[in-house]
């Protein structure tokens, strides 16, 4: 059996249903809305933590080019080996002279004078940059 609905029938049964409609449209654009803001939140911690990456990369790229810079430095190819080995004795003996230290470090101060001079006079470059580490460093007594 067919039913046919007239014009007002329909229109009732419209507007019954209209605001059941209307609420259900309303349920899925908050849920859609949800979606949207979790979207977005998600969105935002993404480029923060892309700019951490970033920067982190900067940093590991300025420290490994002055890891490098350190690597690859020889004192050597400045200055001639002659000059260098100057440099250092003058600077280690502006740290050890006996006119230069304490009262209690005279005596050690002079045995290492002498022992610097004549590594100095040797040419020997390696422990004259031993002895002014050493003089950096504060190790008088392991300089004897």
């Amino acid at each position: 059996m067919i039913s046919t609905m007239n014009y007002t029938q329909e229109n009732s049964i419209h507007q019954i249903n209209l605001p059941f409609f209307r609420k259900l449209a309303e349920i899925v654009e908050g849920m859609f809305e949800d979606k949207r803001q979790v979207y977005k939140t998600v969105y935002a911690e993404c480029q923060t933590l892309k700019d951490e990456l970033k920067e982190l990369e900067e940093q590991l790229l300025q420290e490994k080019n002055i890891l490098d810079a350190i690597d690859t430095y020889k004192p050597h190819s400045e200055l001639s080996s002659q000059k260098y080995l100057k440099k250092i004795w003058k600077d280690a003996c502006k740290l050890c002279h006996p006119d230069v230290v304490k009262h209690e470090y005279k005596a050690v101060a002079s045995q290492t004078m002498q022992t610097l001079n004549s590594y100095y006079s040797d040419g020997n470059i390696v422990a004259v940059e031993e002895i002014l580490r050493n003089l950096k460093r504060g190790y008088y007594e392991k300089l004897i």
